[in-house]
């Protein structure tokens, strides 16, 4: 950051959206997040966002620079956190790449569970 000439009297500025209620502790989590940040070289605005605003920001491209959302996981099923996040095909996903995209719909195509987490931690050790 300092070689971009950033620093805490000339802070990167971000966006920032978190929801509030609609995650345990997301509001305070973002606010702690923003603290962070404030001691070092990012200054974050954070904006709180209705959780159906978030799929409308994230489907029109318009989500800010960061975005805090829900890890949550139901089923500890690797598929439902990469699926939603990486998939090449999903609508509402964050981050669209080619590479784990495409392996991410491989793995969605297996079938044993104990296999397709095994490939998981494979291609992701190895990113």
């Amino acid at each position: 950051m300092a070689k971009s000439n950033f620093s805490p009297a000339n802070p990167v500025k971000i966006g920032f959206a978190t929801t509030n209620g609609q995650f345990p502790n997301d509001y305070d989590i973002a606010r702690a997040m923003r603290r962070c940040g404030n001691r070092s070289v990012i200054e974050a605005d954070v904006q709180v966002i209705e959780y159906a605003k978030y799929f409308e920001l994230n489907r029109g491209g318009k989500l800010p620079e960061a975005t805090l959302y829900s890890w949550d996981n139901s089923t500890g099923d690797p598929e439902n956190l990469h699926s939603a996040i990486i998939s090449i095909e999903m609508p509402f996903a964050p981050w669209k790449d080619d590479y784990f995209g495409n392996k991410d719909l491989a793995l969605f195509g297996v079938a044993d569970y104990d296999k397709r987490v095994v490939e998981y931690k494979d291609w992701s050790a190895r990113r």
